[in-house]
């Protein structure tokens, strides 16, 4: 601890102390603002033992209770979160370490002893193969997979099981499609995510764009700000409800076909209701690229020029699909098996969405 005292002006060169008596609490800002005449007077810190201890406090000090905490995708750790940037380079850096010290001195340190005995030898060459899924992993973490890939494979009834080392070609329906991609997954990596439950969409939409250390092709993990709660895939499943349920409405409106969702270009326009007319439309005809006159008589070049500028515009957007689809190979399968995939990606005649 410490105490406060400061000096008065003048004096003739002397310098007469005086205490400033701390708050039950001890010393705040405001305080030490208000007896020091807006930091016009000098103040000194008396240390009241030999050596001050510049210990950091540890995440879960008293001080740090009523402070919005968020989870380390490192060790998960909650931790605060003015104090999360700081925490995350030094948890970089102590695995860095157990990663890169010899044998001898890993069984030195005191964070290799409180880490689960498998780091122990994660790093060595052996790898096995998985009896469910037949993929090779290694050996050490083989099985926790196993245990992972039992409960995936187990939902599942007999009847709608398919061999996942099969080839694609070999599918037979939409729910062996949607078998086939979730083992794809990679379920030994994560995707983490970290969001608040009073803005999922914006954050998420966020967080997933500015991930640059791992791949969606990753199992997600997701984690709320200021919960402890651990992702078993219950909180991924709330996360993608949510951001689905808001992607629907948000860029997208009831097809006049009542076969589908059409996507939204105009958002403002959507959010404001307008109903516009015609005529009101000459500066966007023109920021299509059409040239001529304005009028009924040239609907039809009119329509050309629009058509042509949205195919333009829908291009970028069907390459980020394209890009995506690529990811789990599903581009080929929607290739190989056109109709199985339709129920996928459009709605039938009944489907009430």
């Amino acid at each position: 601890g410490t105490q406060y005292s400061k000096k008065w002006l003048g004096g003739g060169g002397q310098r007469k102390l005086i205490v400033i008596p701390p708050d039950p609490d001890g010393y705040n800002g405001q305080q030490l603002k208000a007896v020091s005449s807006n930091g016009k007077c000098t103040m000194y810190i008396v240390p009241l033992q030999e050596q001050i201890d510049t210990t950091p406090l540890p995440p879960d000090a008293k001080e740090f209770e009523k402070m919005p905490k968020a989870q380390c995708t490192m060790c998960s750790q909650m931790v605060p979160l003015q104090c999360l940037p700081m925490h995350i380079k030094s948890c970089e850096m102590k695995w860095v370490d157990l990663c890169t010290s010899s044998d001898d001195e890993l069984e030195k340190s005191p964070e290799f002893e409180s880490c689960d005995s498998y780091i122990n030898e994660v790093w060595t060459e052996k790898t096995a193969e998985c009896p469910l899924c037949k993929d090779i992993f290694n050996s050490d973490v083989i099985e926790i997979h196993a245990a992972h890939c039992g409960l995936r494979t187990a939902e599942y009834h007999e009847t709608d099981m398919i061999n996942l080392t099969e080839p694609m070609n070999t599918l037979q329906s939409s729910g062996e499609i949607l078998n086939w991609i979730s083992s794809k997954v990679d379920q030994t990596n994560t995707f983490p995510i970290c969001v608040s439950r009073s803005d999922i969409f914006k954050r998420g939409m966020q967080q997933w764009q500015r991930q640059k250390k791992t791949s969606p092709k990753c199992r997600l993990k997701v984690t709320f700000f200021g919960e402890a709660g651990v992702d078993s895939g219950a909180l991924s499943k709330e996360f993608l409800t949510e951001m689905i349920s808001v992607i629907e409405t948000r860029l997208f409106i009831s097809g006049v076909d009542k076969r589908g969702e059409n996507p939204v270009y105009c958002l403002n326009s959507l959010d404001r209701n307008y109903s516009d007319d015609m005529s009101e439309l000459t500066d966007e005809i023109v920021g299509c690229g059409y040239t001529g006159k304005v009028s009924v008589d040239m609907k039809s070049n009119i329509i050309r020029a629009i058509v042509l500028h949205s195919t333009m515009r829908v291009v970028p957007m069907l390459e980020q699909l394209r890009k995506g689809l690529q990811l789990y190979d599903l581009q080929k399968v929607m290739g190989m098996h056109p109709d199985l995939c339709l129920p996928l990606f459009v709605p039938g005649e009944k489907d009430d969405r």
